[in-house]
C-alpha cells in the first residue's frame, strides 16, 4: 500500500481510535487508566492496522478496530500490572488503603486475603534503577516517564521532541529488551 492512501486511510479513522477509547474507558473501572492513555495505545495500532490491511480482510473499520482494542487492552493491563501512575497507595480486596507507614514487608504479616497484590503499585526508586540497568539512559528515562511518572505517550513525545507512534515503539522496544534480558 502506498504512504499516501494509508496515511488517508489513517487519517480518516482517526475518530474510530476515540470512539473505541470513550468505550473502553467506560468498561475499565479504575481511575488509573485514562482516556489518554488508550487514546496513545490506539494511535499506533490504527497506523499499524493500515499497514497490514488488505481489502479482502473485510471492511477496514471492523480489520482495525480488532487491532486498535488489542491494543487498549494490552495498555489497561501494563497499566495496572505495572502501577504506571504515580502513587504510593496499596490497596486491600476491599478497596481501602492500606495504612500509610506501612511497607511492602509489612504486608506480608498481613492475611494473604487482606490485599490483591495485583493492585500493589510501586512507586519507583532503587528497585526500578536496578531493573532498568541493562538499557541505555534513553530507555530508562522512557520506561521511568513512562510507569513511574505516568506520563502518556503524547507528554513523552513533547519531552523528547517527537510523534505518539515513536514512543509507543520506543516503550514496546525498551520493554522487550527487559523482557529478553531477564527470561535469560
Amino acid at each position: 500500500m502506498e504512504l499516501e492512501t494509508r496515511n488517508q486511510i489513517v487519517t480518516e479513522n482517526l475518530r474510530l481510535v476515540e470512539k473505541l477509547a470513550k468505550v473502553k474507558k467506560k468498561m475499565v473501572a479504575s481511575p488509573q487508566v485514562s482516556y489518554e492513555d488508550l487514546v496513545s495505545a490506539g494511535y499506533p495500532a490504527l497506523i499499524e492496522a493500515a499497514d497490514h490491511y488488505e481489502q479482502e480482510k473485510g471492511p477496514f473499520e471492523t480489520f482495525a478496530s480488532k487491532r486498535i482494542k488489542g491494543a487498549m487492552s494490552e495498555c489497561v493491563h501494563d497499566i495496572l500490572r505495572w502501577g504506571r501512575r504515580n502513587t504510593n497507595r496499596k490497596t486491600c480486596k476491599s478497596g481501602k488503603s492500606i495504612p500509610d507507614g506501612m511497607s511492602i514487608s509489612s504486608l506480608d504479616d498481613l492475611p494473604p486475603d487482606y490485599y490483591d497484590s495485583s493492585l500493589v503499585y510501586y512507586d519507583g526508586g532503587d528497585l526500578f534503577d536496578s531493573i532498568t540497568q541493562p538499557l541505555s539512559e534513553l530507555g530508562r528515562k522512557v520506561l521511568r516517564w513512562y510507569f513511574v511518572d505516568g506520563l502518556t505517550y503524547k507528554q513523552i513525545g513533547e519531552k523528547l521532541g517527537v510523534v505518539e507512534s515513536r514512543v509507543a515503539q520506543k516503550v514496546r522496544k525498551y520493554k522487550d529488551q527487559l523482557r529478553a534480558t531477564y527470561r535469560t
